[in-house]
């Protein structure tokens, strides 16, 4: 697959040159922009003047500020400080999308990536149970989930595979359960104590999406489950992903590196490589995966994505969520804007900064 990575928008080329300033080593690439420097705080990019292109990238200097507040973005945002920003908590991003000279800013795109729900299959104290999975996936509800907790920017899965990519099924069906039938097979599975589930929950799905975790954990306890969510740091989350045996489920969310749906199946769910093996894999399932990425017709490689998804559905190891609507909300002298769904997401080497923008009239339509 390395070729196809050579192609993709994420990949350039780099060569050592020395080492710099800083004592570290200097490299010269293909990309728009070069590194000027790089501190846990802050990361400055200047224009690259032997970028292949003629006439871009546009900006001299671009400086990213990472692990700001919500609150500090929007007020940042507001007293020009911040020309672009991301990852503003849903009720700031509300209060500035009512602005209207932030409303023709907003640029929105699909995300290729998907959160999930997977219960270990292989050593789950309850989840073992393929009585207990049924009844504990059958109860969720993740379009009404999504819709009532999220808005606007999830897109409610149905399918591991995000849209956009060759494998995504959006007709699937959700096997979805009522109450009684979940109550009735968690009995089969456990007919004298209460079930227990111990769940391990990313801790940025946690932060950024609480209101979703809850409603999630919820839907369990209406059935009579016992939920033990010990709050946990990356670290020790993605510790929980191969020393797993008092884990039955884990909350998390696969990333695409690159345009290909390898990325959440034989990454993540291959028994010798896959990240999550230890939740959930199979000989049979091996088989569909090590076949799917051999060059065959891209009809015959959907066709196997979408029979392994079949295979994890059927065996009520996995609850899709939802998928990313990513955004940028950009101040008025930010023209050219636009997003996609693939790194590095926002178009740095054509968008431009004006020195001054008329404020912005208000658009009103007459009958």
């Amino acid at each position: 697959i390395y070729p196809s990575l050579l192609t993709e928008r994420s990949t350039a080329i780099v060569r050592c040159s020395g080492v710099d300033a800083q004592g570290r080593t200097a490299l010269v690439g293909t990309g728009p922009f070069l590194v000027q420097s790089q501190s846990p705080d802050r990361l400055i990019v200047e224009r690259n003047h032997s970028y292949r292109q003629s006439g871009v990238p546009r900006l001299r200097v671009i400086e990213f500020v990472p692990a700001l507040s919500s609150g500090t973005i929007a007020r940042r945002l507001r007293s020009g400080e911040v020309d672009l920003a991301r990852d503003l908590l849903p009720q700031d991003l509300e209060e500035l999308s009512r602005e209207a000279r932030f409303r023709q800013g907003l640029v929105e795109a699909p995300k290729k990536n998907t959160y999930f729900v997977l219960f270990n299959v292989m050593s789950g104290p309850i989840t073992r149970h393929a009585s207990v999975r049924r009844a504990l996936s059958g109860v969720v509800r993740p379009r009404d989930l999504v819709w009532r907790t999220l808005g606007r920017f999830a897109d409610p899965a149905v399918s591991l595979i995000p849209p956009g990519m060759l494998g995504h099924d959006a007709g699937r069906r959700w096997p979805a359960l009522s109450r009684e039938q979940a109550i009735a097979l968690l009995h089969e599975a456990s007919p004298n104590r209460a079930c227990r589930l111990s769940v391990a929950i990313q801790p940025s799905v946690l932060d950024r999406n609480g209101a979703l975790i809850t409603g999630l954990l919820d839907s369990w306890k209406d059935v009579g489950v016992e939920i033990d969510a010990v709050p946990m740091d990356l670290s020790g989350y993605l510790a929980s992903w191969t020393d797993n045996a008092a884990i039955d489920a884990i909350v998390g969310r696969g990333n695409a590196d690159y345009d290909d749906p390898d990325n959440f199946t034989f990454t993540l769910f291959h028994s010798a490589r896959g990240g999550l093996r230890n939740y959930y894999s199979s000989p049979d399932t091996d088989r569909i995966l090590e076949d799917a990425p051999s060059g065959s017709p891209p009809a015959m490689r959907e066709a196997l994505y979408r029979r392994f998804e079949t295979a994890l559905i059927e065996a009520s190891a996995l609850v899709p969520l939802f998928h990313d609507v990513d955004y940028r909300l950009a101040r008025p002298r930010v023209p050219g804007l636009g997003l996609s769904s693939t790194v590095p997401y926002v178009n740095y080497a054509e968008v431009g900064v004006t020195e001054a923008a008329a404020p912005a009239a208000e658009s009103r339509r007459s009958g």
